[in-house]
C-alpha cells in the first residue's frame, strides 16, 4: 500500500518541529495585535485617567477592575494553548504597575474567579503569585527611583520576573497542572513593554496637546490685552474730537452746546455699558456713530452732509468696537472741517454673502497716502488697523485710497457672521 503524502510546510520544511515552530510564531504575531488593541485601549481618555490616577473613586476601580480582570480571566472563558502570552500573569504584573490595591483585589478576584469556575486552580494560584512577585519587583525599582508604568525597561524587569516566579513553580511543581514555558518568559515580558510604550506614548501626546493649549489660551491672553489696550487709546482719541467740538460750539452757540453734551453724554453711557466687549454688533456702532455724528452736525451745520447706504442684513454681524466711529471721525477732523466748502460723509455696508464691507467716503480735502503710512501708531486710523489684524488676520487690514483736494474712502472687511 501506497504511504501518504507528507503535507507540504513551504519554506519551513516538513518536520513537525518546523510546522509547530511556524505555527508558535503565527501565534505569536496575532496575540501581539490583540494586546497592542488592548494597550490602546488603555491609553485611551478616561480609561488613562483611571489607569493613572491614584484617586479613583469607587466606580472607576470597580470598571477598570471589571476589564483588566476579564482580560486576565479569559483564558478560563476561552480555553486555549496559554502561549505565547499568558494573559492572567500578564495583567497581574500589570495591576501591580499601577500600583492600587483596591484595583488589584477586584482585577485579582475576577481572574481566581474565573479559573476556579473552570477547577483551574494552578493558573488561579499563578495569578497571585504573579502579582506578589510583581509588586516587589515595583518596590526595589521604585526606591530606585524608576517608575515601571511609564519606563520600558523598568516594565520588562517587572514582567521577566513575575513570569519568571510562576516558571520556577511549574517546574518544581509546586503549581500542580500548570504547564510552563521557558520561552514564556521574554514574551510575557515584552508584553508589559508594548503597553508601557503605548501609555507612554499617549502621556506624552496628552503633555504635547496641553502645551498647545495653553499657548493657544497665551495667544489669546495676550491678544485681548492688547485689544484693551488699543481700544483704552482709541476712546480718549475720540473724546478728545467730540469735546474740541463743543468746544468751538460754546462760542458759535452756547444752547448747541448744551444738546452736544447731552449726546456726547449718551455715548459715554453707551460705551460704558459695551467696555467688556472687544467686538460689538455693528446695529449698536451705528448708533454711537449717529450720536457723534449729532454734535459734529450741531458744530458744522450745512458744511456737513451725510448719506447712509446700510444693508439691513449686513449690520448683524459684529465688528471692533468704535470701528466705524474711528472712519467718521477720521473724515470729518481732517476731510471735512478744514475745508469752508460743503462736504458730503458717505457711510457704506455691505454684504457680499461671505464679507460685510465697510467704507466711509468723504469729499474733503484728501491728503497724500504716504502720510498715513508715516503717521504715529497712536492715530485713530493706526489704533484700528492693528485691532483688525488682531481680530480677524492680515487680510481684514484697512483699505485707504485717497488724493488731495478729491476726498478719501477708507475701507475694511468683516466676516460674515462674526459675533462676539
Amino acid at each position: 500500500m501506497a504511504s501518504a503524502t507528507p503535507p507540504d510546510y513551504g519554506p519551513f520544511g516538513n518536520s513537525m518541529f518546523d510546522a509547530s515552530l511556524l505555527s508558535k510564531i503565527n501565534s505569536f504575531m496575532e496575540d501581539s495585535c490583540v494586546l497592542f488593541a488592548i494597550a490602546f485601549l488603555l491609553a485611551r481618555g478616561r480609561v488613562l485617567y483611571w489607569v493613572l490616577n491614584p484617586n479613583r473613586n469607587f466606580a472607576s476601580v470597580l470598571l477598570l477592575g471589571l476589564l483588566l480582570g476579564a482580560i486576565g480571566g479569559s483564558e478560563a472563558i476561552i480555553p486555549g494553548s496559554r502561549y505565547p502570552y499568558i494573559s492572567s500573569t500578564l495583567i497581574a504584573a500589570l495591576v501591580a504597575m499601577i500600583g492600587s490595591l483596591s484595583l488589584s483585589a477586584v482585577t485579582l478576584a475576577i481572574i481566581v474567579a474565573a479559573f476556579l469556575s473552570t477547577q483551574d486552580r494552578g493558573a488561579a494560584a499563578a495569578a497571585l503569585v504573579a502579582f506578589i512577585i510583581a509588586s516587589a519587583a515595583v518596590y526595589f525599582l521604585r526606591r530606585f527611583g524608576r517608575q515601571p508604568i511609564t519606563s520600558a525597561l523598568s516594565g520588562f524587569i517587572v514582567g521577566a520576573v513575575a513570569q519568571s516566579s510562576v516558571y520556577c513553580l511549574g517546574v518544581f511543581r509546586v503549581l500542580h497542572g500548570y504547564p510552563s514555558s521557558l520561552g514564556t518568559i521574554p514574551v510575557n515580558a515584552f508584553g508589559i513593554v508594548i503597553i508601557v510604550l503605548v501609555i507612554r506614548d499617549a502621556l506624552r501626546r496628552s503633555a504635547i496637546e496641553a502645551e498647545r493649549l495653553e499657548f493657544e489660551q497665551m495667544k489669546v491672553a495676550m491678544r485681548d490685552a492688547q485689544l484693551g489696550a488699543l481700544r483704552a487709546r482709541i476712546r480718549p482719541h475720540f473724546l478728545y474730537n467730540a469735546l474740541t467740538s463743543i468746544a468751538a460750539l460754546c462760542n458759535i452757540d452756547p444752547s448747541k452746546a448744551e444738546k452736544a453734551i447731552v449726546s456726547l453724554s449718551q455715548i459715554m453711557r453707551r460705551s460704558l455699558e459695551s467696555q467688556a466687549r472687544t467686538v460689538q454688533p455693528l446695529e449698536q456702532e451705528i448708533e454711537h456713530v449717529r450720536a457723534y455724528l449729532a454734535i459734529e452736525q450741531l458744530r458744522l451745520g450745512k458744511r456737513l452732509h451725510v448719506d447712509w447706504d446700510l444693508d439691513r442684513s449686513a449690520l448683524r454681524a459684529s465688528g471692533p468696537a468704535f470701528g466705524v466711529q474711528t472712519l467718521v471721525e477720521n473724515a470729518i477732523s481732517h476731510g471735512i472741517a478744514p475745508q469752508r466748502a460743503r462736504g458730503t460723509v458717505r457711510i457704506t455696508i455691505r454684504s457680499n454673502g461671505r464679507r460685510v464691507m465697510i467704507g466711509v467716503h468723504d469729499t474733503g480735502l484728501g491728503f497724500e497716502r504716504t502720510a498715513v503710512s508715516e503717521q504715529q501708531p497712536e492715530h485713530g486710523l493706526g489704533i484700528l488697523d492693528r485691532q483688525l489684524q488682531l481680530l480677524y488676520g492680515p487680510k481684514h487690514r484697512l483699505r485707504i485710497f485717497s488724493k488731495r483736494e478729491q476726498g478719501s474712502l477708507i475701507a475694511f472687511s468683516l466676516p460674515q457672521g462674526k459675533h462676539d
